[in-house]
């Protein structure tokens, strides 16, 4: 099931389930929602609040957690499986950096100025930016990338395309789906003419 960002509808659902006779839980939990400020097209992730996974250690049936909320339960007996989102974006950059791109710039996160960056795209930023540092590359010097810049101002992107970049990691699929999309209508080619 899907619950959105709601922390009360995600518990209703495990005990319904578990009512309805399930015989194991796989939860990714979920990023509740802030307020959308009025110029933003995506939601305002929240942390998540203290303590509100706790109730998980009671459950009358085995639960697996998936996603990084794994990193922050304390020892409460549940079995977690955790990406490793430093690795992933290390990997990416490495790749790319092994095929011979040494102008590669990084899409993370959604927006300047929002509340801080989920756990994941800290990670993801971190493991692009220590594998550019780790090859000798310097990162871009012009302002970070964000998602957000692919939906509203296009101006801070096409200045890395005017200043060669060819190669771009990015924090999530959407955010790919979007650059591809944004590239084409400019008649750039993926992978023919950048790399995504």
């Amino acid at each position: 099931g899907c619950v959105g960002g709601s922390l009360d509808q995600e518990r209703q659902m495990i005990f319904q389930k578990i009512e309805e006779g399930v015989s194991g839980i796989i939860l990714a939990p979920v990023q509740p929602y802030g307020p959308t400020p009025a110029d933003f097209t995506h939601p305002v992730s929240m942390p998540r609040p203290a303590g509100s996974l706790d109730y998980l250690a009671a459950l009358p049936v085995p639960l697996v957690v998936i996603d990084h909320f794994g990193m922050d339960m304390p020892n409460l007996g549940v079995d977690c499986v955790i990406k490793d989102d430093f690795a992933g974006a290390y990997q990416a950059t490495a790749h790319l950096i092994g095929h011979g791109y040494q102008k590669i710039a990084a899409f993370v996160g959604l927006a300047p100025g929002q509340p801080p960056l989920p756990h994941e795209f800290v990670q993801r930023r971190k493991g692009y930016e220590a594998a550019m540092a780790d090859h000798g590359l310097a990162l871009p010097e012009l302002p970070p990338l964000s998602a957000y810049h692919l939906d509203h101002d296009t101006a801070t992107f096409k200045r890395y395309l005017d200043a060669g970049y060819k190669a771009y990691v990015v924090g999530d699929d959407g955010t790919a789906a979007l650059l591809v999309r944004l590239l084409a209508g400019w008649g750039v080619k993926v992978p023919e003419d950048v790399v995504v």
